[in-house]
């Protein structure tokens, strides 16, 4: 699993206690179509585990591997927006499976991140 800097997971959730956060229009999508909420996507992250990060132009996305409110996998993946006055952006949001993650969806098949 990667090294994830505790400073960046604390940032994150503290944004989504506070509710510094918007969904994409391909999260909300998402959302909808697998039916999670709003606080499902909070649980998966405040309660969950950040298991893997990436750095995509000036962004850092986080995936966390948590549970919904109805007890259901969830992996919700973040970006952390430096800029000024920006908000965290969730990215996506879906239920994880068996044939794509190792049990505990924390590290994906075949050990690729």
């Amino acid at each position: 699993m990667q090294d994830i800097p505790e400073n960046l997971v604390q940032r994150i959730k503290e944004a989504f206690l506070q509710g510094n956060y918007i969904l994409s229009s391909h999260a909300f999508d998402r959302m909808t179509e697998r039916r999670f909420d709003s606080f499902d996507i909070r649980a998966g992250v405040l309660q969950g585990e950040a298991i893997e990060i990436r750095e995509i132009e000036l962004e850092t996305i986080v995936l966390f591997n948590g549970f919904s409110t109805k007890n259901k996998p969830i992996h919700v993946s973040v970006a952390e927006r430096l800029k000024a006055g920006k908000k965290h952006l969730v990215v996506t949001v879906y239920e994880p499976t068996l044939d794509q993650w190792q049990s505990g969806f924390r590290m994906r098949r075949g050990g690729a991140a």
